[in-house]
């Protein structure tokens, strides 16, 4: 729920850039939270019992790294020496070390999570627009498609506005009777 609600708040800020945005944005930022807290807490919940496990084994090893000077390497790891990237590759190396089930099984729940959050943040600005009575971006930043007027439209009482960032943001034609397929098409 909060993940959904997060992903609106960014869909709000990212209706900036237009339909498009909006839709990014409440994708992206669902399936960052989700995605990210799924692989977290298994990443958590690994390392909570090691520490458990740590003071019995703390002793030992502080011993031998005072015993021999590693130049800021780990033993064993010359990959890890002083940059970003190898120690973030050392900190997700867990997960390759996972079983493929447990691995499988963090990554379905993570889209899962994912696809129900991007449903309660779009459903919560599909909400918004239909109040607003037009799309985020051309009610709130006057990005709009041609012949839309910009602005809040309560309840779209004219007809004036775009049409949801759901169904691409068009030119909202309520009651005006729209060509068929083939007139567009000619």
């Amino acid at each position: 729920m909060s993940a959904g609600l997060a992903a609106t708040a960014a869909s709000f800020v990212t209706s900036r850039f237009g339909v498009a945005g909006t839709l990014l944005g409440a994708a992206l930022t669902a399936m960052i939270i989700t995605g990210g807290s799924a692989i977290l807490r298994a990443y958590l919940g690994a390392v909570s019992g090691r520490v458990r496990r740590m003071p019995t084994k703390l002793r030992p090893r502080r011993e031998q790294q005072n015993a021999g000077d590693f130049g800021g390497t780990m033993p064993g790891r010359p990959d890890l020496r002083d940059n970003f990237v190898g120690r973030m590759r050392a900190a997700l190396d867990w997960f390759r070390h996972l079983p493929a089930l447990s691995r499988r099984s963090i990554l379905i729940k993570g889209l899962l999570a994912a696809a129900v959050a991007f449903v309660i943040g779009m459903g919560v600005v599909w909400g918004a627009e239909k109040v607003i009575g037009n799309s985020l971006s051309c009610g709130l930043w006057s990005q709009c498609p041609p012949g839309a007027v910009p602005g809040i439209h309560p309840a779209g009482y004219d007809g004036t506005g775009a049409d949801s960032s759901i169904s691409g943001g068009g030119v909202n034609t309520v009651g005006v009777e729209r060509p068929s397929l083939i007139d567009r098409v000619r």
